[in-house]
């Protein structure tokens, strides 16, 4: 058993909280062109994956377990297509099903492999899908997965690698940390949480991503210029993009580190670290001199990469009521391809469509030799493309070392303004739709399927004409009644939403309280109210000097005359 780093005991909660996210999945995609040799490549895989400890693994009792007993084998996913082009629709439609659905952590295998072969052959095209549950890998081992895989299908073998599992945990030496601390102190005195101010992230929107190929000759005119390296110029650039989007001079960027020393430098596991990079823009004079700043705190977390922050963050601050949480953006350079090299294969990586955030924004910079590949991830509230867009004229712009720093923080105002724009074209777009209110679609509704379900709870089911009728007659004890407010506080059930409907038929002012919080939570909304009535699905609690109507009492003196209601025993409290 193996104990679980921050990172990994982060995957957790959120798997817990959100068991429906993917966002953890490490997914990889390759069209294979030309004669390629399934059995070599089959083995290959099956050789890579059981050559490893951390691929026989999953959670068990709050640990990472390994059962050596178990023996991955990938899948061959046989289709038969006489067009390519729906072959290749139909895989990535597969694929993108897979790359969303997230591993049951508590199950081996915590990977997958398919091969994806087209029976009639119509031409030399193959698909090749991985996906590894970033609990047990990180794209350094996945990078160490995909030699070996190359390797092992070129070579027609591997050498078989003794590396136990080890604990993800990285130990870091007293000096070290000693240092770490000090330097981590004086880097959170400048913020109160972790997370970049004004962007947040939104589960419940669509992930979005863009890929924007990168000017590398520019990039490297700015290195050969400045005397920074590559990714202190990207990551530099993306500061100062964060800055207009924020209009805020502190950033605070995630950066995830290999932390692997030589003795774990082809191990597989989940290592990586994720360390603030925290930069005060106003201690810069000049582009240069920013870039100095992030090179010298880029390196920073390079010599500190071994140390878990999360564990030491409440005895670096000074405020201890904080809460300084996780990093909510990232950047990440890859000084390669993440590709196979096969023997007369042409391998191209596709990108898969993932539907779910680990950010609100996060770039990756992918260094193909050739090309510098941006890959755009925002959680929905953001436009890829625009982000993209203005990313790259910062980047044009800061090959003037000697720009003030004033002026280059300011490059990407236009940036804003388009997003404001943006933002008011959607706005007015939405005023454009003719207004109705919620009784006014409800009655469509009524009119063009009274007899469909409306609700369903538990064995419960009313139609749309059954609920019209109930609440109506619930809406008339209301407008009895002297209260102009209603407060509910009831659990959730097919009479929550025939009361809201009640309310809003009778004109008074519909008032939610939920029945988990705290007694003096609630004492305190109500204490803000006058002129109300509470009805309540249970008179356990007193709600003293309120007015008090029970679920029982208010559906009991409901007379049931209407034809469309049939005397269910659900639609009546008895004595």
């Amino acid at each position: 058993m193996t104990d679980l780093s921050s990172l990994q005991r982060s995957i957790i909660l959120n798997q817990q909280l959100y068991p429906d996210d993917a966002s953890y999945n490490l997914p990889y995609f390759w069209k294979l062109t030309g004669k390629i040799n399934i059995e070599k490549l089959y083995s290959a895989l099956m050789n890579a994956f059981n050559n490893h400890d951390i691929y026989h693994s999953y959670m068990n009792g709050g640990k990472i377990v390994t059962d050596k007993s178990t023996v991955f084998r990938p899948r061959i996913y046989e289709l038969s297509y006489s067009d390519n082009r729906e072959f290749e629709n139909s895989v990535i439609n597969k694929v993108k099903v897979l790359a969303n659905r997230p591993f049951n952590v508590n199950i081996w295998p915590l990977q997958e492999a398919i091969i994806f072969v087209n029976t009639k052959k119509t031409a030399d095209e193959y698909f090749l899908f991985i996906n590894v549950s970033h609990l047990i890998c990180d794209v350094t081992s996945a990078y160490e997965l995909i030699t070996e895989i190359n390797n092992g299908y070129n070579n027609g073998s591997i050498e078989k690698i003794n590396i136990e599992v080890s604990s993800s945990i990285t130990e870091i030496n007293k000096k070290r940390e000693k240092r770490a601390k000090d330097y981590f102190t004086s880097r959170l005195k400048l913020v109160k949480s972790l997370e970049q101010p004004v962007i947040q992230l939104d589960k419940t929107l669509p992930r979005k991503n863009a890929d924007i190929i990168l000017d590398k000759n520019l990039v490297n005119g700015i290195v050969s210029l400045s005397g920074n390296t590559e990714f202190e110029v990207l990551s530099t650039a993306y500061i100062l993009l964060l800055s207009s989007l924020t209009s805020k001079n502190i950033i605070t960027v995630g950066v995830p580190l290999a932390n692997r020393g030589k003795s774990k430098k082809h191990s597989h596991g989940c290592f990586v670290n994720n360390l603030p990079l925290i930069i005060n823009l106003t201690d810069s004079t000049s582009v240069k001199s920013l870039l100095n700043d992030v090179a010298k705190n880029l390196h920073n977390l390079i010599r500190f990469q071994s140390f878990d922050l999360q564990k030491h963050i409440k005895e670096l601050t000074e405020d201890t009521s904080s809460n300084y949480g996780f990093m909510n953006n990232s950047v990440t350079l890859y000084k390669k391809a993440i590709n196979f090299n096969f023997k007369d294969v042409i391998c191209q990586n596709i990108i898969i469509e993932q539907s779910s955030s680990m950010f609100p924004l996060a770039m990756e910079f992918e260094n193909s030799g050739d090309t510098i590949t941006m890959h755009i991830q925002v959680s929905g509230q953001y436009n890829p493309d625009l982000i993209g867009k203005y990313y790259k004229d910062i980047l044009s712009k800061m090959s003037n070392l000697s720009m003030d720093i004033d002026e280059a923080s300011s490059m990407g105002n236009t940036l804003v303004q388009e997003l404001i724009e943006l933002e008011n074209r959607k706005l007015s777009i939405k005023d454009e739709i003719p207004y109705k209110s919620v009784l006014e679609l409800f009655s469509q509704e009524c009119s063009k399927h009274p007899d469909s379900i409306a609700v369903s709870h538990k064995e419960t089911s009313l139609s749309y004409k059954e609920v019209d009728s109930l609440s109506t007659i619930v809406a008339s004890q209301l407008l009895a009644r002297a209260e102009e407010r209603v407060v509910v506080s009831v659990e959730p059930s097919s009479y929550l939403i025939i009361l809201m409907l009640a309310i809003f038929k009778s004109g008074k002012v519909y008032v939610p309280l939920d029945k988990i919080i705290p007694e003096e939570r609630k004492k305190a909304i109500l204490e803000q109210l006058d002129n109300f009535a509470i009805i309540t699905d249970e008179d356990s609690y007193s709600f003293e000097d309120c007015e008090v109507i029970t679920i029982k009492d208010l559906f009991h003196n409901v007379e049931i005359n209407s034809e469309c209601i049939s005397n269910k025993d659900e639609y009546l409290v008895n004595d």
